[in-house]
């Protein structure tokens, strides 16, 4: 119970309040645990709950863990990994954590392949067609390092929205303004398309012409 149970059991609240305090590292470190705490799952806890345990005293080397981690997690979420995967890669690092292999050494197991970089470039240039829930995370990522506040972000009230239309009317201006079927698709499409609202407002622009979306 003492050597164990209590230990994890603290280091376990930490990680789910995100409330880590009393050292210069605790605000970066609070930040990539808001972060993870958006992500619908949580095989992230795992390997991170037995670094964090055994590195307490140490929060550079906690805060250096949670950078590779929070990116690794994200990346995994552009790749569109399902949870075996997932679950897959956070075991190969809570084993090599286990057995005091080089976790953090370049090209470990925190680190994307040069395939999987290639990869998520690729899935950003459509990542709403490909899941609306990786597109929103991401959104919400560019929105906090923009603000530099992790906390205000709703996760469940918030939606992307199209400023250009997926689908705008025939006598709509913005077939005006994109008269090529390519360009509009692929536009309407990019991550600069898009914009997080609360899903009422979503509802209440839809298909609008700019200026009056502009004033939603």
């Amino acid at each position: 119970i003492d050597g164990i149970l209590i230990p994890f059991g603290k280091s376990l609240a930490h990680i789910q309040a995100a409330d880590h305090s009393g050292s210069p590292e605790s605000d970066e470190i609070n930040r990539h645990l808001r972060h993870l705490g958006w992500l619908p799952s949580t095989e992230w806890i795992p390997p991170l709950l037995l670094w964090w345990t055994r590195h307490a005293d140490d929060t550079r080397a906690i805060v250096s863990f949670l950078a590779r981690l929070d990116r690794l997690a994200f990346g995994m979420r552009v790749l569109g990994l399902g949870s075996d995967k997932r679950q897959a890669r956070m075991q190969q690092i809570r084993a090599a954590i286990e057995k005091d292999r080089a976790v953090m050494a370049e090209g470990g197991p925190l680190d994307h392949t040069a395939e999987e970089i290639r990869n998520i470039r690729h899935n950003l240039r459509d990542l709403h067609p490909r899941s609306q829930l990786s597109c929103k995370l991401v959104l919400m990522r560019i929105e906090s390092e923009i603000s530099g506040d992790a906390k205000r972000l709703d996760t469940e009230e918030l939606t992307a929205e199209h400023i250009l239309p997926q689908k705008p009317a025939r006598t709509s201006i913005w077939r005006n303004w994109f008269t090529d079927a390519e360009e509009r698709q692929a536009c309407t499409g990019s991550l600069g398309n898009l914009v997080l609202v609360p899903r009422a407002l979503n509802e209440r622009a839809r298909n609008q012409d700019y200026e009056r979306k502009h004033a939603i």
